[in-house]
């Protein structure tokens, strides 16, 4: 093969691989980005994470929205993790209880078994 076309193919291969790159970049750029879950914490003695828990498995909740279960009581990561989302949402950390729901749609924490029951039963009723 002569130079001049070990060249030429060369540079047509670089410009195809660019190319591609550009158009793979630009793909994934109108793609929807994945949402985060909706969260709840909870801890394993607290008679009113049972009430939720009884509600979403009678419900069947978590087939129809899709959530995380996360347990603070012997989980410092989720721990932690509790500690951020109520601090976005304004609540005294020194003071957190649970269960309670973080809605990354919202932005917004929900405390108590029956606001967070009062929130699936609204997801459902939605369209």
């Amino acid at each position: 093969m002569s130079k001049k076309l070990w060249l030429l193919t060369s540079l047509a291969l670089i410009i195809l691989i660019v190319a591609g790159g550009i158009w793979r970049s630009q793909a994934r750029q109108g793609e929807p980005q994945p949402k985060e879950a909706i969260i709840i914490f909870y801890s394993q003695n607290c008679p009113h994470c049972a009430t939720v828990d009884e509600y979403l498995t009678a419900n069947n909740i978590a087939e129809q929205i899709p959530f995380q279960h996360l347990e603070v009581s012997s989980n410092q990561a989720n721990a932690l993790r509790l500690a951020q989302k109520a601090k976005i949402c304004d609540l005294d950390t020194s003071a957190i209880g649970v269960p309670l729901l973080w809605d990354p749609a919202t932005q917004t924490c929900l405390m108590g078994d029956q606001p967070i029951i009062g929130f699936f039963q609204n997801k459902l009723i939605q369209p």
